[in-house]
C-alpha cells in the first residue's frame, strides 16, 4: 500500500493534459492555425470567479447596431469577472465585459439544456463606436483600434439540413483517429479552426413534457411553437470518419472544452455556438492496470470507481501512466459533439436584449 501511495505522489508532479480542440491529422496543425487567423472576430473568453478560473471562446457580433460578444451560456453563467482577449493587427486587446450587460438565454437558466446554450454580453456605451459598418474600440490612454465582427444567420428548423461547417476555438491540441479516440498533446493553448459536418436534431424536451417548470409566462401553444423552433446540431458517429468528407476539405477537426462558445459558421455567417464536446475517458481498457489495487484504494486515491468525474489525489498522473502503457485515449468524439443552433426565436431574444438600456460599470 505504501508503494502505491508513493507511486501516486511521484506521478502528481508531472504536468497534466489541457482540454482543447482536436484534429484528425496532426500534420494539418499549421493549416488549422492559419485558418483560425481568418476568424479575427473570435477571441478567448476568460472567466475568473471565487471558486475557479476558466476559459472559453467568444465572437464579436453586432445585433441591431449593438456590439456584443456571443458565446455559450455555460461559459459565462454565474457571478464572475469576465473579459475577452482578442488579437488585432495592432496587438492583443483585452475587452473587460460587464456582468450587468450579460444575458443568458432564459430556458438555459431554467433547464440547463444544451439546446439553449446561448449567452451574449453587450459592450458598454462609450467604449466603442459603430459607424458605417465599422466597429472601433476605444481604449483608456491609448488610440482606438478597429476590430472585425461576424454576422449571425438565424436558421429555421424546417430549412436546416446536414451541412459542412467551420468552427474556431481555443485550447490545447490533440488528434483523433477513425474510431473517434482522442489523444491530447502537450502544446500551449491557441486558436485553431477546422471543418466538421453537423446534422440538425430537434429538441423534443417539450413534446414529452419533461422537466418544464412554468416559471415563465408561456402558454401551451407557445410551448409547442418553441419545441418546433429550437434544435441543436449533433455530430454523429457515421459522420466521424474524415474519409466521408469532400475532397476539398483539408482540415477536419472536432471541438472540445476549450472551444465552448466558439462560432459554428456556415457560408460565412454564424449559425450556432459550440456547446458540448467529447465523452469521458474509456476506462474499460485500463482495468487490468488497477486490478491489483484494493477497491477502497481505488475509490480514495484514484477515483476510478467514480467514473473519473471528480478529481482525486494522484488521479490524473496515474491515469496518464496507464494510458501510456495501454495506449488508452483521453476521450472520444464519436457521439457527443453538439452545438446550439441560433434559431429565429433565440435571435429575437438577442434583439430584445439589444434594445434594452446598456448598464454602465
Amino acid at each position: 500500500m505504501r508503494c502505491i501511495q508513493l507511486l501516486l505522489i511521484i506521478f502528481s508532479f508531472f504536468s497534466s493534459v489541457v482540454w482543447g480542440g482536436v484534429l484528425y491529422d496532426k500534420h494539418s496543425l499549421k493549416k488549422a492555425v492559419e485558418f483560425a487567423k481568418t476568424f479575427t472576430a473570435t477571441g478567448q473568453v476568460q472567466v475568473i470567479s471565487p471558486s475557479k478560473n476558466s476559459a472559453g471562446t467568444g465572437t464579436l457580433i453586432v445585433v441591431d447596431g449593438r456590439p456584443a460578444v456571443l458565446t455559450a451560456a455555460h461559459v459565462i453563467d454565474g457571478k464572475a469577472h469576465i473579459s475577452m482577449a482578442l488579437v488585432t493587427p495592432t496587438g492583443e486587446l483585452t475587452l473587460p465585459l460587464s456582468q450587468r450587460n450579460k444575458h443568458v438565454y432564459p430556458l438555459y437558466t431554467q433547464l440547463k439544456d444544451k439546446c439553449f446554450d446561448i449567452g451574449v454580453i453587450f459592450l458598454e456605451e462609450g467604449k466603442y463606436t459603430f459607424i458605417n459598418n465599422e466597429l472601433k474600440i476605444h481604449r483608456l490612454f491609448q488610440d482606438s483600434v478597429s476590430v472585425d465582427f461576424m454576422t449571425v444567420l438565424p436558421l429555421e428548423y424546417d430549412k436546416a439540413e446536414t451541412c459542412l461547417t467551420s468552427f474556431a476555438g481555443y485550447g490545447a491540441l490533440g488528434t483523433f483517429n477513425d474510431r473517434g479516440h482522442v489523444f491530447y498533446e502537450k502544446e500551449r493553448p491557441q486558436k485553431i479552426a477546422s471543418q466538421m459536418t453537423l446534422m440538425p436534431k430537434k429538441n423534443v424536451l417539450y413534446e414529452h413534457g419533461c422537466g418544464y417548470d412554468v416559471d415563465l409566462d408561456i402558454s401551451s401553444d407557445e410551448i409547442k411553437k418553441i419545441s418546433q423552433t429550437h434544435f441543436f446540431w449533433d455530430r454523429v458517429q457515421k459522420l466521424n470518419n474524415p474519409k466521408t468528407f469532400p475532397e476539398n476539405v483539408k482540415i477536419v477537426g472536432a471541438f472540445s472544452h476549450g472551444d465552448s462558445g466558439g462560432p459554428v459558421v456556415y457560408e460565412g455567417r454564424i449559425i450556432g455556438v459550440v456547446s458540448t464536446a467529447e465523452l469521458p475517458l474509456i476506462k474499460q481498457l485500463a482495468k487490468r492496470f488497477y486490478r491489483f489495487i484494493p477497491k477502497e484504494s481505488r475509490e480514495k486515491w484514484i477515483g476510478w470507481d467514480n467514473g473519473f468525474l471528480e478529481e482525486s489525489f494522484g488521479q490524473k498522473m496515474l491515469r496518464r501512466f496507464a494510458k501510456s502503457y495501454y495506449d488508452i485515449p483521453d476521450s472520444t468524439v464519436n457521439l457527443f459533439q453538439t452545438a446550439t443552433a441560433i434559431t429565429p426565436t433565440i435571435y429575437r431574444w438577442m434583439q430584445e436584449k439589444a434594445e434594452a438600456p446598456i448598464a454602465e460599470s
